[in-house]
């Protein structure tokens, strides 16, 4: 697709928002990572090259990628590195 060429980073766009579509924000972002291992960050800063030759500015607007990968890279950050707490093993003394 346009837009994953124009990518500097040569994303599979097109394959990630199909999973984010579905409903499958891990998939998506891992698809994501592959290329991108910053995805918020680059969200915020990347200049979007890949909107501009989004082939979908003719029909109803190009799509927002710079924060559907913001999205993607804020969730990653919130729910897939959260640390998991330790449980603790009471023993009760008789």
């Amino acid at each position: 697709s346009p837009c994953s060429v124009a990518c500097p980073s040569n994303i599979n766009i097109a394959k990630y928002i199909m999973y984010l579509v579905k409903g499958d924000m891990k998939t998506a972002l891992d698809i994501l990572r592959e290329e991108n291992p910053l995805p918020a960050v680059c969200g915020r800063v990347c200049p979007h090259f890949c909107q501009f030759e989004c082939n979908r500015e003719q029909y109803d607007g190009a799509v927002r990628i710079k924060e559907i990968e913001k999205f993607l890279g804020d969730y990653g950050l919130i729910y897939l590195f959260q640390k998991k707490k330790k449980k603790s093993i009471k023993k009760k003394l008789l």
